[in-house]
């Protein structure tokens, strides 16, 4: 069976609507089966992209941080264990803020473009001689999203129109890749909106690039159809983190770079997570908690593959979520996620009622009532201590019982972290 796995970054779970997004909703409605409440590992791309591609916790996969560490080489990625089964593997990539020098193979890093449908419908059509996996890092509801920036130069005018053809026809010349200084001044508008007061205005480019996203989407499902692949792809949607509309005045606290990674509330921890193909039940909803690292071992199986790693390897965190669906299994009743990113060091202990988030750099905690509070507004922790003890040692049992016995994080060179540290620059997450 074939793979397309498509990894939406920033993808809010609240939005994925009928309204926003139709044909996702559609899909998941006729032919797969959605997870409305998986947990992410970490809320930022570099890291979380290693948990979903290993089924690993950072702590055992070893890349925590944007630069200066690459994957364990203990830890085996989806195209790794593809390959070795006979496997063609295409990645494509909006940007090249992941790849080789976070330890990834160079080999299957090759495309540095969101392809478009034209590219996907001579990729589909050539003959494949064995099953293909294409994987899809989809940046373009990343920020700055659509929203519109003032006319400046004639470089402003080309975007404008550029996003007009896009959400009109669903088609640009070229695409819109990130390009410095520009792109930095687009970030920068968005930013100055949220501090400003002009939140819905950021929302609305939001979700311009939301739907421009779901059209692309219903295309590309066309296109397997056309082809007649459809019957024979497992299609996987999904995201490595949510997004942050200044809910809890993040961008008051890091007004030059709030969108997500610093902090662990739902937006940006919980994401949606889709499954269409042979094996998966068509039209379910599956309500409670999962995480980001079982997405491995479902694939895995839903593929005809045991879900054990190589010989060699680290063992998978993850755990498939077929039983889920057969009801043989009940939701996971604690997840965990983490962010180490520009001198923060957050970690989150999540009940299907109750979040602990540790600052373990300032000593700080917040107990938050999801049910009761699911905006995460009222610290509960003085409060409710109990609950918020019976968190604190499920969090110490948790790290002490899942690290595995694996030599520390492997830094990468001065050259990949130079090389690393320059694209993010580039693309508005660390300053010059």
């Amino acid at each position: 069976m074939n793979l397309v796995y498509i990894s939406v970054d920033s993808l809010r779970y609240d939005l994925v609507t009928a309204v926003h997004t139709p044909n996702f909703m559609k899909l998941a409605a006729t032919a797969g089966c959605l997870f409305d409440e998986m947990i992410v590992q970490t809320p930022f791309t570099v890291p979380s992209h290693a948990s979903m591609l290993t089924g690993l916790y950072p702590f055992n996969h070893g890349l925590r941080q944007f630069s200066g560490q690459k994957l364990h080489e203990k830890a085996q990625t989806l195209f790794q264990y593809l390959a070795r089964r006979g496997y063609d593997i295409a990645v494509y990539r909006d940007t090249a803020v992941f790849g080789a020098a976070h330890g990834y193979s160079p080999a299957y890093f090759q495309n540095t473009s969101s392809p478009t449908l034209t590219q996907l419908r001579r990729f589909l059509a050539q003959p494949h001689k064995q099953p293909f996996c294409l994987f899809i890092h989809y940046w373009g509801i990343h920020t700055p999203y659509d929203t519109l920036t003032p006319i400046q130069s004639w470089r402003d005018a080309a975007y404008i129109l550029l996003i007009h053809l896009r959400t009109r026809l669903g088609w640009t010349p070229f695409p819109l890749t990130p390009q410095h200084p520009y792109w930095i001044r687009r970030l920068q508008q968005v930013r100055t909106l949220l501090l400003s007061g002009g939140v819905e205005t950021v929302i609305q480019g939001y979700q311009r690039a939301l739907r421009h996203f779901d059209t692309w989407l219903g295309g590309l499902y066309s296109l397997l159809q056309r082809q007649c692949l459809a019957n024979d792809t497992l299609l996987v949607i999904t995201s490595d983190h949510g997004e942050c509309f200044n809910e809890h005045r993040e961008a008051a606290l890091y007004p030059d770079g709030y969108e997500h990674g610093l902090f662990l509330f739902e937006n940006v921890v919980r994401v949606p997570a889709l499954f269409v193909g042979q094996g998966v039940p068509a039209g379910r909803c599956i309500s409670g908690q999962v995480e980001s690292v079982d997405l491995l071992p479902t694939v895995y199986e839903l593929l005809g593959f045991s879900g054990e790693a190589d010989p060699g390897f680290l063992t998978m965190d993850g755990h498939s979520l077929i039983p889920r669906w057969q009801e043989t299994m009940p939701h996971k009743p604690f997840t965990y996620s983490e962010t180490r990113h520009r001198g923060v060091n957050l970690v989150m202990g999540r009940s299907q009622q109750h979040k602990l988030i540790q600052d373990r750099v300032n000593d700080r905690a917040w107990l938050f009532d999801l049910q009761q509070d699911p905006g995460e507004h009222t610290n509960i922790l003085k409060q409710q201590p109990e609950i918020g003890q019976q968190l604190t040692d499920a969090l110490m049992q948790f790290e002490a019982t899942h690290s595995q016995s694996a030599p520390p994080t492997v830094p990468a060179s001065a050259a990949e972290t130079a090389a690393v540290r320059q694209r993010l620059q580039q693309l508005g997450y660390v300053e010059e």
